[in-house]
């Protein structure tokens, strides 16, 4: 695996619509980030500099987008809980081959900008700053595809501030990516009648989170804490529940189980 991809977590971020984009084969990629307690703000500033870096890289076309989550529950609650999620979206042949990028001219156009380096001595040298981050972090990463999506008939771009709601699945059946994408068009409709104002269903390329190996992720989304608070309220009318839902919803608890659940905001949007 290219090596500068782990050093700046490239991945681009979450758009819940991925066909609004032009982009050939696209990957979502996640980066799942464990810091310690006392190397937090330390790793905030990294995450500033970071996504100076990944602005060019859009403007150059290499990625769409770059999105810091930061984790408010991970169900997990083990030693290696997940205290930042990084996503991007970029194109299958980034991440299987090297995409011709010069990583070290972004981090020269950083440096003639102005942009300080939250390294030490100042240091914008890529294998110092490769070390210094895998010295501070632990991350693990995951390469998904979009299954499906919801709403249907709108383009959802994620501003600072939306709440995320990801599930680790692990199919125990053959079917249940098909029974997951059947239930998108009740997903739209739990959209319209206000429970929640976007979805995501992903597949896992290869990669997995530490002891919560999964093969889809469901991602759901909230504009704001008091939409995710108020996440049960809604209009049933719109919704108008029938027994043919109840009936996907009940085959796609047959067919997958529940690994591992996190909530987490997003707090950087490029």
């Amino acid at each position: 695996m290219n090596k500068i991809i782990l050093i700046f977590i490239v991945i681009v971020a979450f758009n819940v619509n991925l066909e609004a984009q032009e982009r050939q084969n696209p990957v979502l990629q996640f980066d799942f980030v464990s810091i310690e307690d006392a190397d937090r703000f330390k790793f905030m500033e990294f995450l500033s500099f970071a996504s100076e870096m990944h602005s060019l890289r859009i403007e150059k076309g290499f990625i769409d987008f770059f999105h810091v989550w930061e984790v408010k529950h991970d169900s997990y609650m083990g030693k290696d809980d997940y205290d930042y999620i990084i996503v991007t979206r970029t194109s299958l042949g980034n991440t299987v081959q090297t995409s011709g990028e010069d990583w070290q001219s972004y981090l020269n156009s950083l440096k003639d900008s102005g942009i300080k380096s939250p390294f030490l001595a100042g240091n914008y040298s890529l294998g110092r700053i490769y070390k210094e981050y895998n010295e501070m972090a632990t991350h693990d990463e995951m390469y998904l595809y979009q299954v499906a999506n919801a709403p249907f008939d709108t383009t959802v771009y994620l501003e600072e501030g939306w709440v995320t709601k990801i599930n680790f699945m692990k199919q125990t059946d053959d079917s249940y990516q098909q029974n997951e994408a059947n239930l998108a068009e009740f997903v739209n409709r739990r959209i319209q009648a206000g429970f929640l104002d976007s979805w995501g269903f992903l597949g896992n390329m290869y990669g997995y989170a530490s002891d919560s190996y999964s093969s889809h992720l469901t991602v759901d989304f909230w504009k704001d804490t008091e939409s995710f608070v108020n996440q049960g309220i809604g209009d049933n009318e719109i919704l108008n529940y029938s027994d043919n839902d109840g009936e996907l919803i009940d085959k796609v608890l047959l067919s997958r189980d529940l690994r591992r659940s996190v909530v987490a905001t997003l707090i950087i949007s490029k």
